[in-house]
């Protein structure tokens, strides 16, 4: 019996695997993952995608790059940019709020009224993703963990960024 598509791509992670110790994870995702406290949540840490599931497993996370895209147009988002830039990006993105409204209609009263839910994150640190790397910053704008640094100017381009954080939601019903 043939080994289906997934079970295939395992395979060929934990061969070219960089953990010797556990091949089933990344150096750089596990110990972003270590100091999630989520490293024990999943079996496999290889890409974004499992340490993304990894960390929603305890906290909730959410792409914060559309932040910079209309913030900082004109910059390019790289990693040095982004910390040079961080008091500014961190505070616009603890803003961003979600607000979801629901109509409802009350048969006894024969009134309608409205359930405003609005949600956002207490952001604790990001997760930055360059290519074929991660590492974490925290919530001061410090490199908390990169385990292949650069020296110098860090100029890798951040092709997505994830805030990491604590949810938190107030609803209320609200006049029309």
């Amino acid at each position: 019996m043939s080994k289906n598509r997934i079970t295939k791509y395992r395979d060929r992670r934990k061969r070219y695997s960089n953990n010797s110790e556990n091949p089933n994870q990344n150096v750089c995702a596990h110990h972003v993952a270590h100091c999630l406290g989520v490293a024990d949540q999943v079996r496999y840490l290889h890409n974004l995608g499992d340490l993304l599931r990894a960390a929603r497993k305890k906290w909730s996370v959410r792409s914060r790059k559309s932040v910079w895209a209309t913030k900082y147009k004109k910059i390019p988002l790289t990693v040095n940019q982004f910390l040079k830039h961080f008091n500014d990006f961190n505070e616009l993105a603890e803003g961003q709020k979600s607000v979801v409204k629901k109509h409802y209609w009350c048969p006894e009263s024969e009134e309608p009224w409205i359930e405003q839910t609005t949600s956002s994150i207490s952001i604790s640190a990001y997760i930055v993703y360059v290519k074929g790397h991660v590492l974490l910053v925290n919530a001061n704008g410090e490199v908390h963990v990169d385990t292949a640094p650069k020296t110098g100017t860090d100029r890798r381009k951040i092709l997505k960024l994830y805030a990491v954080g604590q949810p938190y939601k107030k609803v209320e019903a609200v006049e029309e």
